[in-house]
């Protein structure tokens, strides 16, 4: 890769637009395992890193770097079965209701403001593998089950499509 209007090698990859950096960083988490995690059940989630500027409070002229942990899923009725998040005898009614439709679920993204990029980096050095620790030792039973009566209510509400209308 070559600096524009330059003969010499960049010392660094030269991204080009902001899908280009989140393609690196995406390719980066999957490097370092960082990009997907089993819950205690065995259900599997993944994990991505949303980075946007925003105004900084206290500078009228300045910017801070705001990091989104966003861990989410979307397993079918029987990826719950298989982790014991539903039980098919006492669970059927709603097991037969979800048929194979993917469920979304997500967990409260985890939020933080840095200065600079370089900061940034070095928090999601940090924060990243202790989120993907603490994630692969809790169940998220009551939190599952939850998202999956809630899913059925939004989407039966008025003859939805869990309805089959």
């Amino acid at each position: 890769m070559y600096n524009s209007g330059s003969k010499q090698q960049a010392k660094k990859p030269v991204i080009t637009s902001s899908f280009g950096a989140a393609m690196e960083f995406g390719r980066w988490m999957a490097e370092n395992h960082f990009d997907k995690v089993k819950d205690q059940d065995g259900l599997e989630w993944q994990i991505s890193v949303k980075a946007s500027q925003i105004p900084d409070p206290n500078d009228a002229h300045g910017l801070l770097w705001q990091l989104k942990i966003h861990t989410l899923t979307r397993p079918a009725a029987a990826d719950l079965v298989r982790t014991k998040t539903l039980n098919p005898s006492e669970d059927a009614r709603i097991i037969e209701i979800l048929g194979t439709t993917l469920i979304p679920m997500a967990i409260k993204p985890k939020i933080f403001v840095v200065g600079t990029p370089e900061q940034a980096r070095v928090l999601l050095s940090e924060v990243l593998p202790s989120h993907r620790e603490g994630m692969g030792g809790e169940s998220f039973y009551e939190l599952k089950r939850s998202l999956v009566f809630r899913f059925i209510d939004e989407n039966m509400e008025f003859g939805g499509r869990l309805c089959g209308k």
